[in-house]
Order: structure tokens, then C-alpha cells, then sequence
């Protein structure tokens, strides 16, 4: 017994010095062979990147994140309308709002709505801050190999003042440790400081976000319909892709998902490039320049030169 102490005392030593020595040295060859950053799910998630997702709460991104899991997970690489192009992945996903037991009742309903016969999540409940439970987490990791991890929601797993850069930077360096594809689900800014939405708390939250996207709900859907409008609002590995949305159908024993065309919601409008927006009034019919610019609230003379 008293060798095997001393085995697992060096062992431990040992990797405590390797952990703080950090990555080895590399050398940026101009001669190696690159290639595109690579997406998860297109045109929405890259593959080993933070992506970030944030709204306003009750705009359905929980939904989202459990559905994109779900296809992930059983492998249902081009679903049916939903104009996404998906690969295979096993899944993790860090619970810190909800139970285990609703996070079950909401993943069975959405694989009786896509018609999937048999999938299993790896979920877990968490109580404790991301930054205080990384080391375990990634245990977790390690033992079972996931590719995609949902951390839902930011405000609750980073547990500290989120306006404070110190809690953005801090929370970031201890998921780097997580060598995965991780989308983060955060609720947005109340009063934006510009008329642009933007994730709340500290603008650490999105620099380090390598990928954005902002969901609206439509209003004016009927009963028993969730329409979302995700908007893509930061990139920085390409060029910001078009808006993409989708309805929810809540029927008593399944929920159905489809896509549908923002351009044509008008609660959306507003949410939508100048360009869009002008494209989507003229379908209406032929209008001057003027009356273009007061349908979109803009001011007069609003020059089409370079639309």
C-alpha cells in the first residue's frame, strides 16, 4: 500500500507540472496545407468553437439547442425542412436552468415530432459555477469523448457579475480546457447601450464568442406555435450568413419543427439588412425612393445606388 501512495503522489505531481506548462511550442508554417473553418451544423454552429445563442427569455432557444442535440445525436445529417446540413455527433448537455425530468419530457416530444425512433442524450444537471465545476466537467469529457456541448444558460453557469470582464475571460479560459464544439445560450442586454441587440452583460461575452446569432420570437403566432428569427450578428470566421427561422408546433404528444421564411414575418422586418427589408417591400409593387424610405421609417432621399 504505502508504493502505491507514493506512486499516486507522483503521478499527481507530475500532472499538476504538466498542466501548468500549457500547450508545447508550435511553428505557423505558411507551407502547411489550411482548410475552411469547418461547421457542425451549417450555416449555425462551427465545429470546436464557442458559438454564442442569445434572447430575450421565452424565445424558444432551449428548444432549439435541445432539437439541434437530438438531430446531432441520432445522426440525421440533412432533416427535412429545415434547410440545415448537420453532422453526427454525441452530445453533452450542462443543464443549469431546468430539471432532468423536463429536459426528458421535451426531448421526447421533439423525437416523436421528427420521427426519431430511439436516441440518448449524456445530460447532467449542474448546481455549480462552470468555472468551479471545469475540473470535473472535464473528467466527464474525457471519459466519454462528447463533440458538442450546450451549456444553457450562461447567466446561471457563469454565476458571478456578467457585466465584470473578469467573469467573461475567466469563464472562457476554463472552457477552453473543453476541447469540443460548445454552444453557449445566454439572454440578452434589456437596455443596449446601441439599438443593436447584444448578449448581456460584458462585451467580453461576445469578443471571445467566435460565432453569434440573436432569436426573436413572433408575436403574432397562434396558439400553440412558437416562430422564432435567428439573426446572425457576429463572425469571425466568415462572412454573416442569412437570417434563418423556424416554427414549433406543440401538439399533445409530439412537437413539430420546420423552417420558415423570416423575410415574409413582418415582425421580423425590422431585424432584417436595409437591403432585405427594401427587397420585401417592393414585392408589394413598384415605389419611389421616398416612399421606400418612409415605409422603413428612414429618412427621405434614401439613396438605392448601392443596394
Amino acid at each position: 500500500i504505502g508504493q502505491w501512495e507514493v506512486l499516486i503522489e507522483q503521478l499527481c505531481v507530475k500532472t499538476i507540472e504538466l498542466f501548468r506548462q500549457g500547450e508545447p511550442i508550435v511553428f505557423l508554417d505558411t507551407n502547411r496545407e489550411i482548410h475552411s473553418p469547418e461547421y457542425l451544423i451549417y450555416p449555425l454552429i462551427y465545429r470546436n468553437q464557442p458559438n454564442l445563442i442569445f434572447g430575450e427569455g421565452g424565445t424558444g432557444k432551449s428548444y432549439l439547442a435541445l432539437a439541434l442535440a437530438l438531430l446531432c445525436q441520432a445522426g440525421y445529417t440533412e432533416p427535412l425542412d429545415l434547410n440545415l446540413r448537420l453532422k453526427k455527433a454525441n452530445v453533452f448537455y450542462l443543464d443549469y436552468e431546468t430539471t432532468e425530468e423536463e429536459t426528458t419530457r421535451r426531448l421526447k416530444l421533439l423525437a416523436r415530432g421528427f420521427a426519431i425512433p430511439e436516441a440518448s442524450i449524456m445530460y447532467r444537471e449542474c448546481r455549480l459555477p462552470l468555472v468551479e465545476d471545469i475540473g470535473q466537467i472535464e473528467e466527464l469529457v474525457l471519459e466519454h469523448r462528447p463533440d458538442f456541448i450546450i451549456i444553457d444558460s450562461l447567466g446561471v453557469a457563469a454565476a458571478q457579475n456578467l457585466s465584470e470582464a473578469q467573469t467573461a475571460t475567466a469563464f472562457y479560459a476554463a472552457l477552453r480546457r473543453i476541447k469540443a464544439t460548445v454552444l453557449l445560450i445566454s439572454h440578452m442586454a434589456k437596455e443596449p447601450e446601441t439599438k443593436k441587440p447584444t448578449p448581456f452583460g460584458s462585451v467580453y461575452w461576445r469578443n471571445i464568442a467566435r460565432n453569434e446569432w440573436f432569436v426573436r420570437r413572433n408575436p403574432e403566432a397562434g396558439e400553440d406555435i412558437l416562430t422564432i428569427g435567428l439573426f446572425h450578428t457576429k463572425n469571425n470566421l466568415g462572412k454573416l450568413m442569412k437570417p434563418q427561422g423556424f416554427t414549433f408546433r406543440f401538439e399533445d404528444d409530439a412537437i413539430k419543427v420546420e423552417s420558415c421564411d423570416v423575410s415574409k414575418i413582418g415582425a421580423f422586418l425590422e431585424n432584417l439588412t436595409l437591403k432585405e427589408q427594401i427587397r420585401e417591400v417592393l414585392r408589394h409593387g413598384k415605389m419611389t425612393e421616398d416612399d421606400i424610405a418612409e415605409v422603413l421609417g428612414a429618412k427621405k432621399g434614401l439613396s438605392l445606388i448601392h443596394i
